[in-house]
């Protein structure tokens, strides 16, 4: 079945072979159904309420989705869903000029995938990450994508999270994150929100995936968990686990992202 990356792929797909997506492809397969040890998250939970009680920040539950009704769970590969996605990237292309030449993905978007797939493999083992609801009397579904999810519905809770890699400038993930966990608190009687950043600029040794070092960040008066990682935590994990990855674009995607940092300095050096 097709995925959403899948998909993507396809809508950015052009005449050339592309042998890298043929080694991002490799790695997802190979490590689909690998038995990782996973994190456990009690502790992670239990610091998110701390959190909560001690800065006064409502939790998520207190938040709503207006207009969200019948949220649902499914998997990536949700025939539904796939007609979906397979619609706007239609959508997506007929907009494009008839000269339009896209250009091959990155080095360090390709590895900011694999980043992605091995801090799912230690933090999320849900495979229906999709949220499918209602919006008021409107006859069709909407979609929310989450990088990780894992639920627990023996006790009502529910991790949600983001994993943004980045090399000079770290995204945030605030917005999309909060809209995740609104459609979720509808269903789950504890929601716990966190966003995983990647340094991919850093062979830096920082912490064990296994055992994380959370922060509380207060944004708009929401509060979620940043768990920050450097590619250097997040390959060591692999390499434990036995994932399969290819390490010239895992070296590549370093250079890049060390690259993009020297020009970033040098643009705020000119700018001021």
């Amino acid at each position: 079945m097709w995925t959403l990356q899948k998909l993507m792929w396809i809508a950015f797909w052009r005449k050339e072979k592309w042998s890298q997506l043929g080694n991002l492809c490799a790695f997802v397969k190979n490590n689909r159904r690998r038995k990782c040890k996973k994190c456990n998250l009690d502790p992670v939970k239990q610091q998110y309420f701390e959190a909560v009680a001690g800065s006064g920040s409502p939790a998520v539950k207190e938040f709503w989705l207006k207009d969200c009704q019948d949220v649902t769970l499914i998997a990536p590969n949700d025939t539904d869903y796939l007609v979906r996605i397979k619609k706007i990237i239609s959508e997506f292309q007929a907009k494009r000029p008839k000269d339009y030449v896209p250009r091959p993905p990155s080095n360090l978007y390709l590895a900011s995938k694999m980043t992605e797939c091995v801090v799912r493999a230690c933090y999320g083992w849900d495979f229906a990450r999709i949220i499918r609801y209602a919006q008021g009397h409107s006859p069709s579904h909407a979609y929310l994508e989450c990088d990780l999810l894992r639920s627990d519905t023996a006790r009502a809770t529910v991790f949600v999270g983001e994993v943004k890699s980045y090399a000079a400038n770290k995204p945030s993930a605030t917005m999309q994150l909060r809209k995740r966990c609104e459609a979720l608190a509808t269903r789950f009687e504890h929601v716990i929100p966190i966003v995983f950043s990647v340094k991919m600029s850093s062979m830096k040794k920082t912490q064990d995936l296994l055992h994380p070092i959370a922060r509380a960040v207060k944004r708009k008066g929401f509060l979620y968990l940043h768990i920050a990682l450097t590619l250097k935590d997040v390959l060591d994990y692999a390499a434990e686990t036995r994932m399969h990855y290819d390490e010239k674009i895992i070296s590549d995607a370093y250079a890049e992202a060390q690259q993009s940092i020297t020009n970033y300095v040098k643009k705020q050096i000119k700018k001021n």
